[in-house]
């Protein structure tokens, strides 16, 4: 006999599901708020009225999922002290979590689902919402670890399928840990007033995850210099467009890297704030990181902040 199993809550709305399918235990695993649930199980296919099957209530040890958390608006509150353990209940299904950083961290997420073939997708974003500020696609159920730079600030976790296929039967964990690696780009470093401030001495380690995903970097050279960007990637499929901005957006030089070939440039240019920004141009590698460096005899610093020039408005009042 097959089995599908439905959890409802007082509405009669449904919580959770799970199909049990090939005659082994199946188990519907999160934190529910309190109140009155039904459980309703159901025949697939073949009823088999001689055999029984059996239902049990533990109480879990560990952290879970809290049903539903299909919004940011339900998010469960993560503790990334330790791993939390999830399921998704359809193709359909977003699992939420949210968390808050106190301090600039460096972590390893990392993302495991034991036991599964299918693919997962995993995005992250900042503050209430809005485009993913990094994420990864997760094929034929591997385990992947990803290391991230995030500033102090709330941040929301997304777990998805990918639309077509999704794994029902098998739990997820994701874990953080501190990452060893403390030269990863501060995401989100999409524009030039979110660059991450790149000196001399420490090369940055950054990740193109879409197409969409733009990577800058600057500084302030103090005075009329030549100075050189090295641009060395870590995978052999990877295509990227490497440009040298200005304050206005002026490409100044550019260049590309195909299949992961390292590539650098030399330019002369007068003192001022300068960007180098890191985009695709073809092949995207989600999983390997490139690196930038930055060379010069010059000194640099962090780029300058310019206020802002008003017009005064009709009536002197802005």
């Amino acid at each position: 006999a097959k089995y599908h199993i439905t959890l409802l809550d007082s509405a009669n709305a449904v919580i959770d599901q799970i199909d049990c399918l090939n005659q082994a235990a199946v188990s519907l695993a999160a934190v529910y708020a309190a109140g009155n649930y039904t459980l309703r199980v159901t025949p697939v296919e073949i009823v088999d009225a001689g055999n029984p099957f059996s239902v049990q209530l533990i109480a879990s040890t560990i952290q879970r999922e809290q049903e539903p958390n299909n919004t940011t608006a339900q998010a469960s509150t993560l503790d990334i002290a330790q791993s939390v353990t999830g399921r998704l209940s359809s193709n359909s299904d977003i699992d939420y979590y949210t968390f808050t950083l106190p301090d600039t961290r460096y972590l390893d997420m990392t993302f495991a689902a034991s036991g599964s073939t299918k693919s997962f997708s995993l995005a992250l974003y900042a503050g209430s919402g809005g485009s993913p500020i990094n994420g990864i696609d997760v094929t034929n159920g591997q385990s992947v670890t990803l290391p991230l730079g995030l500033a102090l600030g709330k941040y929301y976790l997304a777990v998805k399928s990918d639309g077509v296929n999704a794994d029902t039967i098998n739990y997820y964990t994701v874990s953080f840990a501190n990452s060893s690696q403390t030269n990863l780009e501060m995401e989100s470093n999409n524009s030039r007033g979110q660059a991450n401030e790149i000196g001399k001495t420490t090369p940055l380690k950054g990740r193109i995850n879409s197409a969409s995903d733009k990577d800058y970097y600057g500084f302030y050279l103090t005075e009329d210099a030549f100075f050189t960007v090295q641009f060395t990637p870590a995978t052999t499929s990877g295509d990227y467009k490497i440009s040298i901005v200005d304050e206005k957006e002026t490409v100044l030089d550019s260049f590309t890297s195909t299949n992961g070939a390292a590539q650098s440039t030399e330019i002369y240019q007068v003192a001022g704030n300068y960007y180098i920004k890191v985009e695709a141009n073809g092949d995207i590698d989600q999983f390997n990181p490139y690196q930038v460096n930055l060379s010069t005899a010059a000194a640099v610093a962090a780029p300058k902040r310019y206020p802002v020039t008003m017009a005064k408005p009709a009536g002197g009042v802005y």
